[in-house]
């Protein structure tokens, strides 16, 4: 049974052009539904706490981070638009990246999740997050992990 509903999960790097025109040409050859998701992270504020003045991390969303998801979906829409992809399919949502690609899968009904997927060796490997393998390894859909340059 072939695709009925595809995912493309983006960031806001250069290597979104090639993984939204690798989905579009995967949704076109099924004829399938295309939707763009991209994650924000919360805006971390450190505020001081207690008496001996403790950094404490608080997750808030102040007007400029407001400001700056209008932006980024701008952005994002901008880059979907030459594609036929309408803005009603492209989703911004707060939060960790494996966790809102796998949460607006679920929500949208998508069965199958393109992701990119850059090899990271030596430090790297340790260091950087793995939003990939975290959404492979979580997702009730498939997933198709696009080799990045």
């Amino acid at each position: 049974m072939p695709y009925q509903h595809l995912l493309v999960a983006v960031d806001n790097t250069e290597d979104r052009a090639p993984l939204l025109t690798k989905a579009k040409s995967l949704a076109s050859s099924f004829g399938a539904r295309l939707s763009v998701v991209s994650a924000m992270a919360p805006t971390p504020i450190n505020t001081f706490a207690g008496d001996m003045g403790t950094m404490l991390p608080l997750v808030v969303e102040p007007q400029w981070s407001n400001e700056l998801r209008d932006e980024l979906r701008k952005t994002l829409c901008a880059a979907c638009a030459p594609l036929g992809i309408d803005d009603a399919n492209v989703h911004l949502v707060l939060g960790i990246a494996d966790s809102a690609i796998l949460d607006t899968a679920k929500e949208l009904g998508a069965d199958l999740i393109v992701i990119g997927h850059r090899q990271h060796q030596g430090i790297f490997a340790n260091v950087f997050a793995h939003t990939d393998e975290n959404v492979v390894g979580k997702a009730v859909c498939d997933v198709l992990a696009v080799v990045l340059a």
